[in-house]
């Protein structure tokens, strides 16, 4: 009778087993993989693909599979920068058209445990404005021997747990070689604002692979990159909710609208200076800083 009665609960435990495992593999895609895919579908490059590019060449370890096929993705001089206090800063130029300079560079500022990126949701994106970029703005100390090396507010974040990420414009990739711009014609506030959500969507993909949630990330953006943002956020209230990137925007030094009859007058007259500039032929002016 014992014999009996342990037989049939092996068969019957054995039967539940099989029913779970037919159900799991019977199971959909989850919401993150369907907002995944939607994201790739709607960018204007192979996100996905630059993202798993990303991993590989980081030596990050995947940890969520989307069941996509990753496509051969070129990504251009990446470095690693050990900035003590067990943060790291990575950085990839990621092509986003068919000319050699027309690509963004794209940087993380992280805290590590055990020589990867510690899993956060506390996230943290930031865009440059004019005559600066990702590095000058946030990694100060890289490029003033007189500045202390902990100094700068990407550092400050990361040692708090936020993971950094933010990019460098288009516009301001050309190599000191360059003497030929016409590349840069149909360059705008457009480009700018579509190739930023380009590097947004990269992050938070790269995020997700390797086993941070699928969230939205908060957006900061200084000065001209303030119009930037907001085009941004344009783009976004437009379209489905699986696609936007952004949760929350900082715009930072640059007023959208303001009653200043001087600054009024300034951005004016700089406007008729650089379509004249433009009708012109000429599509660069100088970076004199970082």
């Amino acid at each position: 009778m014992k014999t009996t009665n342990i037989l049939s609960l092996f068969i019957l435990l054995s039967g539940l087993l099989f029913i779970t495992n037919c159900n799991k593999e019977d199971e959909g895609p989850t919401q993150e993989e369907i907002n995944i895919e939607n994201i790739v579908e709607d960018a204007s490059i192979d996100v996905y693909s630059a993202a798993i590019h990303l991993l590989e060449l980081a030596d990050w370890p995947q940890e969520n599979d989307v069941g996509i096929d990753p496509a051969d993705f070129q990504i251009m001089n990446y470095t690693k920068e050990d900035l003590g206090n067990n943060l790291m800063h990575y950085y990839f130029e990621v092509s986003v058209g068919t000319h050699d300079q027309d690509k963004i560079g794209l940087h993380r500022v992280v805290k590590q445990s055990n020589d990867q990126p510690i899993k956060t949701e506390k996230t943290f994106f930031f865009q440059h404005g004019d005559l600066k970029n990702f590095v000058g703005m946030l990694l100060p100390a890289n490029y003033s021997p007189s500045t202390s090396d902990d100094f700068g507010f990407g550092l400050y974040l990361a040692k708090n747990d936020v993971d950094v990420w933010g990019m460098d414009q288009a516009w301001c990739m050309a190599d000191e070689t360059t003497t030929d711009f016409s590349y840069m014609q149909g360059y705008g506030l457009n480009k700018s604002s579509k190739d930023l959500r380009t590097g947004m969507a990269i992050a938070r993909i790269a995020r997700y692979l390797t086993g941070n949630k699928l969230d939205k990330m908060l957006l900061a953006c200084y000065s001209s990159g303030v119009s930037t943002g907001y085009a941004l956020l344009n783009t976004e209230t437009q379209l489905d909710n699986s696609v936007q990137n952004v949760k929350a925007y900082i715009p930072i030094d640059l007023p959208v609208i303001s009653d200043d009859g001087p600054l009024g007058e300034y951005v004016t007259g700089d406007t008729q200076v650089n379509a004249d500039a433009i009708a012109a032929g000429k599509y660069e002016s100088a970076l004199f800083f970082k």
